[in-house]
């Protein structure tokens, strides 16, 4: 990105940061620094900024966000849903042992 580019995402980002000093409860000033630090290519950061918005109030928008960008394996048992209980745990245990 050029240095007008990394310029405007500085002070975009230091906009959103003003605004959750003023508001720290607002999920929606989250959601926004979260997809400026997506558009820059910090894709770890703007997790972080999404995770800390939903801290305060769930946001359908930033559950989506998530959902985007976090890549989940499939379902151990395939024909059950991936919330059924049986696949929750089995998918931790099988993770906790490295076999997953």
């Amino acid at each position: 990105m050029h240095s007008k580019g990394r310029g405007q995402i500085r002070k975009a980002i230091s906009l959103c940061e003003d605004a959750i000093k003023g508001e720290p409860e607002n999920p929606i000033h989250y959601l926004n620094l979260g997809k400026i630090y997506l558009h820059a290519g910090d894709k770890e950061t703007a997790i972080h900024a999404f995770r800390a918005g939903l801290k305060y109030k769930i946001n359908q928008q930033i559950i989506d966000e998530l959902n985007k960008l976090q890549t989940r394996k499939p379902p151990v048992i395939p024909f059950l849903e991936r919330n059924n209980p049986i696949n929750k745990y089995l998918g931790i245990i099988l993770s906790r042992l490295g076999l997953r």
